[in-house]
């Protein structure tokens, strides 16, 4: 009895101890696979994002539904227009009655060039008003301190919006392609998204090319023949107001680039493509009807682009001094989006009257 009772205790004991080495065993494993289970997830994560930025800064087009979850400072946009003595050419535009009144526009900032005549300004201002009432709470007219197409991009703390659209004033947007560039631009917004394309060429000791699209009816075909690599602010623009920031850096090339601009009349919008850093170019380009666009501007009677040497000197003097200031940034694309993104229908439809 005595060896029965001693050879029960020694297998409780034994059995106690392989229970408690199995539990151990046991929990190590749970432990593993909880630790195996976060590193999985940790890497999946990180794959994911960078899928997601990856998808994030590429210059396709895309009709998925939006990445971003929108705050009310991505919801609207701010229109800037700068102009010099006329009030004509923008009163008769008819961004005037297409653009300006959209619920999608938060402020309307009027860029006054004419430093010597305040009082132009203000009857610009009252005949937007006159035109459309509904415009008197967003339209801010901002007189400038000297003429310069620099302001263009001056930063300006009462914008209250992340997405800026500029636009001259003899140039002309209709209202569906502005929701649709402005859907695109909610996509992609580190990117330069716009409606006309040039492109810039560096040929290396042969120098530098800027070149245009003029072939009316052709316009289109020939870009996606041809590509591009810039977008002009003056035809439709919209951008992060970050942009505007960087524009006006202190450093050294920035200065001489803006330099450039006031000694030449001429580049300031090459340059805001010389300082988008690489990793958001290309630009995306939207379809327009860039025949009618370019109709309405060769009737105005006044315009930069028709000053004799302006084509020249943007394509020598401009390019070969940004390229030695900001390096060659430019990637060259064909993408034209013609379809609205999810967020460009959502807009249409709710800006329906």
């Amino acid at each position: 009895v005595a060896l029965n009772k001693d050879s029960n205790n020694s297998f409780a004991i034994e059995s106690a101890t392989v229970t408690k080495s199995c539990r151990k065993r046991r929990n190590v494993m749970v432990f593993l696979a909880l630790v195996l289970i976060l590193i999985l997830n940790a890497l999946f994560a990180l794959d994911h994002q960078q899928v997601m930025d990856s998808v994030d800064t590429a210059a396709e087009c895309s009709s998925q539904a939006s990445r971003h979850h929108h705050s009310p400072s991505k919801e609207q946009v701010t229109m800037v227009i700068m102009t010099y003595n006329r009030s004509d050419t923008l009163i008769n535009n008819p961004i005037v009655t297409e653009l300006m009144p959209l619920k999608e526009v938060a402020e309307i900032v009027i860029i006054w060039n004419d430093v010597s005549n305040p009082e132009g300004m203000q009857k610009l201002r009252n005949q937007l008003v006159e035109r459309i009432p509904s415009l008197e709470p967003k339209l801010r007219m901002r007189l400038s301190k000297r003429n310069s197409l620099n302001n263009r991009f001056l930063p300006d703390n009462e914008i209250q919006t992340e997405a800026i659209f500029t636009i001259d004033d003899d140039w002309l947007i209709r209202r569906n392609n502005f929701l649709q560039g402005f859907g695109w631009w909610q996509e992609n917004q580190h990117r330069l998204v716009g409606f006309t394309p040039r492109i810039l060429i560096d040929n290396g000791i042969n120098g530098t090319k800027y070149h245009t699209f003029w072939h009316i009816g052709k316009i289109l075909e020939e870009v996606q023949e041809e590509g591009y690599n810039t977008l002009l602010p003056g035809g439709g623009l919209f951008l992060h107001r970050r942009y505007f920031d960087a524009f006006w850096q202190d450093q050294q090339k920035f200065m001489e680039g803006r330099e450039m601009v006031d000694r030449l009349f001429n580049c300031e919008d090459l340059m805001l493509n010389f300082i988008i850093p690489p990793a958001f170019h290309p630009p995306l380009l939207v379809a327009i009807d860039m025949e009618e666009s370019l109709a309405y501007v060769f009737n105005q009677k006044q315009a930069l682009s028709k000053r004799g040497g302006h084509i020249i000197t943007r394509g020598s003097t401009c390019l070969a001094t940004l390229k030695s200031l900001f390096g060659w940034p430019f990637i060259m694309s064909r993408t034209i989006c013609s379809e609205p993104t999810s967020i460009a229908l959502n807009i249409s439809r709710a800006a329906e009257p």
